[in-house]
């Protein structure tokens, strides 16, 4: 029985397309070029099922690397946090440091948390999200500014700075990288190893 069905051929599990033939008071008009429109649109994505198909048996390995990589995509695409997912981390770790005592405090995870909160407030940072994985950036003014320096577009940041300087975090796959590494040993002071061997 699994011999007989890989053997088929995929046409034939498609079957044929039935001929449909429009009333004669219906040919000639709007309804007889959109149900002509609609027919070719299908022979058209049916052709390349076919092909993809006969491709993926004639080259597996290719297929299975594309496959692979389009799901992988998909996977990301899926997990791109948002804007909430920031405020909400950026939250949690700041309630996490406020409950450790200042004596065992992690100075880089406070100062880092702290530069954060400040942009926030005074809403300079900015979300983009670029499909798989999402940015959030500063920007000199708030959106509300009507200054001339926010308004002016020959003294705007040029796109190598928003690059190389003006990244806060990356986020991919639900989690904001640069704030969980600046997190990890939040409740570790390494400064004060620094005292006690003194």
């Amino acid at each position: 029985m699994m011999n007989l069905v890989k053997r088929m051929p995929i046409q034939s599990i498609l079957g044929k397309i039935p001929k449909f033939k429009l009333p004669e008071r219906l040919r000639g008009g709007m309804i007889e070029n959109a149900t002509n429109y609609i027919r070719n649109v299908y022979l058209d994505y049916r052709s390349v099922f076919l092909d993809t198909c006969q491709d993926a048996r004639d080259r597996p390995l290719r297929a299975g690397i594309i496959g692979s990589s389009l799901l992988g995509l998909l996977y990301l695409g899926k997990h791109n946090p948002s804007e909430e997912n920031f405020v909400e981390q950026m939250i949690e770790y700041n309630n996490n440091i406020s409950r450790v005592p200042e004596s065992i405090l992690n100075k880089r995870s406070s100062r880092h948390i702290d530069e954060v909160f400040t942009l926030f407030d005074q809403k300079l940072l900015r979300h983009q999200s670029l499909g798989i994985f999402s940015v959030i950036y500063r920007v000199d003014h708030a959106p509300d500014t009507d200054l001339f320096m926010a308004q002016c577009k020959y003294i705007r940041p040029t796109w190598k700075s928003y690059l190389t300087e003006r990244i806060v975090d990356v986020g991919i796959l639900d989690i904001y990288q640069l704030m969980r590494y600046n997190m990890i040993d939040y409740d570790v002071n390494t400064n004060e190893w620094d005292d006690q061997l003194l």
